[in-house]
């Protein structure tokens, strides 16, 4: 659970890297980090652009942006879900003795 938190509300592919994943949670992780750039360069120009009083600000950035971030996001939505249900696969249905003994 921890990880899917990391995952869905922190940084996109991070709890997948964590996991294990290393592949599907670096395409996330850089989906998302180009999508989160390309909106702070839309930013940077449309701050520029209303200091300078000059020209606009290219909407395709925040468009492509705001995709890639979406796309990285619901990867790491689809892997947080496959986390969970494999953890929940993985569960231990009786806790181990504290003692040590056996049974």
């Amino acid at each position: 659970m921890a990880l899917a938190g990391i995952n869905l509300l922190a940084t996109p592919g991070l709890g997948t890297i964590l996991a294990g994943r290393f592949f599907s949670g670096l395409f996330q992780l850089a989906a998302a980090g180009a999508g989160f750039l390309l909106i702070m360069k839309w930013f940077y120009g449309l701050f520029q652009t209303l200091v300078d009083a000059s020209g606009a600000a290219p909407s395709w950035e925040w468009e492509l942006g705001v995709l890639l971030f979406v796309i990285g996001w619901l990867g790491s939505l689809w892997s947080s879900v496959n986390l969970v249900r494999v953890a929940s696969v993985n569960e231990i249905t009786t806790p181990p003795k504290l003692d040590g003994s056996a049974g």
